[in-house]
């Protein structure tokens, strides 16, 4: 007795288009047009920024408690001062996070950005 095989993704594709269900007139652009667009590129950098645990931790402490120094995020992590402003750039560079200096001290708040405002329940 054979065993059928699962068919390739690629000729199921092509039978859902002959029987007109498919919704993508052509599936490899659509996804390659995503991955091409800079809104994507950034949200890319975001969610790769906040899958690690200290940066996720630095972002619920913004949002419970708004800005915060550098200093106090140092004591809530407990982690060393260079760690942690690699923490930072990172999220930064993700337009998760904004510093701003005040007397000079540095403190980081969420960015008003709307991605982050879908990620954050009110």
């Amino acid at each position: 007795m054979a065993i059928e095989m699962a068919t390739p993704s690629a000729s199921r594709y092509e039978r859902l288009r002959a029987q007109g269900g498919a919704r993508l007139p052509d599936a490899g652009i659509a996804a390659r047009e995503i991955v091409g667009g800079e809104f994507a590129q950034l949200r890319l950098a975001m969610f790769r920024a906040l899958g690690d645990p200290n940066r996720f931790l630095v972002g619920e402490l913004l949002r419970r408690h708004g800005a915060l120094a550098t200093t106090e995020l140092e004591a809530a992590l407990g982690i060393a001062s260079s760690t942690l402003s690699h923490h930072l750039r990172v999220m930064e560079d993700a337009r998760i996070v904004i510093p701003e200096t005040v007397g000079g001290w540095t403190f980081w708040r969420l960015a008003a950005w709307p991605m982050v405002e879908t990620l954050v329940p009110k």
